[in-house]
């Protein structure tokens, strides 16, 4: 028993004590089985396994020194490089992310400087275009003017006529008469109240009814006054109502022209 073990003794010792220790006991008996049939085609008898267990007490380093074979060294070698690898593309890539931050921050903070001066630059260009109209406008309306400038129309549409008045086709040619004197009273009374330039312009308007083409307050040359314009639109437009309203009903359009006496 001076030999040192064989390989084939090594391995059932191995598997014995691999067996006693199994944590699964419905294995074992299995593992028993085929356990016996190896160690008597090696001819390994429990005696022999005894006294093995005995020689190798006294050496058990060079029993436990197992060495590792050459394909598991070389895949444990690959494994470390790979591992290395990820480590240093896992850094590379902390570097690369953190450098696009600061650059996406740096973009954006740029963007609203620019969003910032460019707000400036056009506050700074409608104020100076606003001013400069303000300055150069012929107009001037002072909070006197601005209320009177309102180009609403001093006739009004003429008012279906109420139920009692359609039983008696009479009565409601009379009320449409006077619908129309009264209206022709209103415009001179206008006339008479409005200001030197409001008159000047609704006298412009009323000296073009009786020529052809197309005609517009706006279409004068020149600089035109607020009030004068006013007066050419209040004047434009009262006497376009009183025509829808003359066209609707005779009777209105003799009350107009009529010296506004009721009949």
């Amino acid at each position: 028993m001076n030999e040192r073990p064989e390989s084939s003794e090594r391995k059932i010792l191995g598997d014995i004590i691999a067996l006693v220790l199994d944590e699964n006991p419905g294995q074992s008996e299995a593992a028993l089985i085929a356990l016996k049939r190896r160690a008597a085609r090696n001819n390994v008898t429990g005696g022999l396994l005894k006294n093995l267990l005995h020689e190798l007490r006294g050496q058990p380093p060079a029993f436990l020194n197992v060495e590792v074979p050459n394909r598991d060294s070389a895949r444990q070698d690959m494994l470390e490089q790979q591992l290395s690898r990820a480590i240093m593309e896992r850094d590379s890539a902390r570097v690369q992310l953190s450098i696009q931050i600061q650059a996406a921050n740096a973009r954006r903070e740029t963007r609203w400087r620019d969003r910032v001066v460019g707000g400036i630059f056009t506050a700074l260009a409608v104020s100076g275009v606003l001013t400069a109209y303000a300055l150069l406008s012929p107009v001037t309306l002072d909070e006197e003017e601005q209320e009177k400038n309102q180009n609403i129309a001093v006739i009004a549409p003429l008012s279906p006529p109420s139920k009692a008045l359609r039983d008696s086709p009479a009565t409601v040619e009379e009320a449409e008469f006077r619908a129309g004197a009264q209206d022709h009273r209103r415009m001179l009374a206008w006339l008479r109240t409005a200001s030197t330039e409001q008159q000047s312009g609704a006298q412009y308007w009323l000296s073009r009814q009786g020529s052809n083409g197309s005609q517009s307050c706006y279409m004068v040359g020149g600089s035109l006054s607020a009030g004068w314009l006013n007066g050419c639109l209040i004047a434009q437009r009262s006497l376009e109502q009183a025509n829808r309203n003359s066209a609707t009903s005779v009777a209105y359009q003799r009350g107009w022209q009529s010296d506004g006496r009721s009949r």
